[in-house]
């Protein structure tokens, strides 16, 4: 497996937020709030936390729940698209107003963002002894979980024989003009990804994706709408989000996962700690357990992957993520040129033109 983490901190520059692109792949729903509860440390029972985070409520309810019942400490989540979670927290924390004490998103941009302005602590440093050192920030500010993988499906009863397709290359065969679909890279973190690391990938390239665009995929709104398509044979083939496939798969649905040995797309979520957010012995545990092995069992259960070594993959059948050949591409790269490469993708006929 190949992993490249940006190295958010390395650059001391500030950096611009930019407001298109990022709700997380399923985030298409409008922000929530939602209060959990349950028992633990008599320092630590009865206080509560603010969690800010562009999880969706439904699979962060099971973690919340299980650190209530570890601790007693109860999280209010806020959950949003990433770009209107990361506006609230910075004019909050600017403004002096510190209402999150854990903030987890999938764009590296704002993490980096967040720490040159200086509102997160070091993390806990048992995270440090823990967790895989590939996914923690070098300078302590942040650790990577619930990793999303990018490759494509197809629909088992409609694609046989040697039309199924094995490598990205076989998309671009006639067969499949005009049977395929892709979430629009202007509103998805899955789309933006994906498209970003073929377009590093040797031997794929911005050619492959001209090729891509000719082949005039469908362009929908999310993961879930691309595999209903796919099983409902409205599109025969999708280039999405693996957490989007595997329940369908354990349901008996006709439709399968493709991981190319060539390379699959990924990205994760960050977590820190906000300096000066209330409960700060609470938010330290909860890091901690976002950290832990039962949280990664969680989250594989909900359909992410996590990074720790000792978190099977699940459901069964699905490939650890050791396994695959995950693309190198740069994160924090990606998002620096986000508004140039969008309006190539655009060109290629694999975006929208509104925004």
């Amino acid at each position: 497996m190949k992993r490249k983490f940006p190295r958010l901190v390395a650059s001391s520059a500030a950096v611009i937020t930019v407001a298109v692109l990022l709700a997380a792949c399923s985030s298409g729903t409008p922000a929530s709030k939602t209060t959990a509860s349950a028992s633990s440390g008599p320092n630590l029972s009865g206080t509560s936390l603010t969690w800010y985070s562009t999880i969706q409520a439904q699979d962060a309810q099971p973690i919340i729940d299980a650190f209530k019942a570890k601790t007693g400490v109860t999280v209010n989540l806020y959950t949003a698209a990433t770009p209107d979670l990361f506006q609230k927290f910075e004019q909050e924390e600017a403004s002096g107003r510190h209402t999150a004490s854990v903030f987890s998103t999938t764009n590296g941009t704002n993490v980096r963002a967040a720490t040159d302005e200086g509102y997160f602590s070091p993390l806990p440093a048992s995270i440090a002894k823990t967790f895989p050192k590939a996914d923690i920030d070098p300078a302590n500010k942040w650790f990577a979980t619930r990793v999303t993988v990018m490759a494509f499906a197809y629909n088992s009863q409609l694609v046989t024989g040697s039309n199924v397709p094995k490598t990205w290359t076989d998309l671009l065969k006639p067969y499949w003009k005009g049977k395929l679909n892709i979430t629009d890279p202007q509103l998805t973190t899955t789309g933006y990804f994906i498209d970003w690391q073929l377009s590093q990938a040797k031997g794929l390239g911005l050619s492959f994706l001209k090729k891509l665009g000719a082949q005039k995929p469908a362009i929908v709104a999310h993961s879930g709408q691309q595999v209903n398509n796919v099983i409902a044979g409205d599109e025969y083939a999708a280039i999405t989000s693996d957490d989007a496939v595997w329940p369908e798969i354990a349901t008996g649905a006709p439709i399968k996962m493709v991981y190319p040995s060539k390379g699959v797309g990924d990205y994760t979520d960050y977590n820190s700690l906000v300096k000066g957010g209330p409960n700060q012995a609470g938010a330290k545990a909860f890091l901690e357990f976002l950290a832990s092995e039962t949280t990664g069992k969680l989250f594989a259960a909900g359909g992410a992957y996590s990074p720790l070594p000792s978190v099977a993959a699940a459901p069964a059948g699905r490939p650890a993520l050791k396994s695959l050949n995950l693309f190198p591409a740069d994160t924090i790269k990606a998002l620096d040129v986000q508004t140039q490469f969008l309006n190539q993708l655009q060109q290629y006929g694999l975006a929208t033109t509104t925004q």
